[in-house]
């Protein structure tokens, strides 16, 4: 079966990166400012997707949204989310 191809471009990405001060706390310090605006009761389970990429500082990140979520109320569970690959 003969499909054409969809035209396809180049693109070109520039990432900068500027590194967060107290990354930990500032996280902390955003958890708790939303935490009274969520819809999901205090003491509820509330689940964490968590990707295998390559995201610097990934597991001081996940920490502290965990942390985070514990002192706002919440029962935090982790579960993998990747894409098909």
């Amino acid at each position: 079966m003969d499909v054409p191809y969809p035209w396809m471009g180049r693109i070109r990405q520039s990432i900068i990166s500027r590194p967060i001060e107290d990354m930990e706390a500032r996280i902390l310090g955003q958890i708790s400012a939303l935490a009274p605006r969520f819809s999901v009761p205090r003491g509820a389970t509330v689940a964490i997707g968590c990707s295998s990429r390559g995201i610097k500082n990934y597991a001081k990140i996940i920490s502290a949204v965990i942390n985070g979520l514990k002192s706002a109320g919440y029962q935090p569970w982790l579960f993998p989310a990747m894409g098909s690959h």
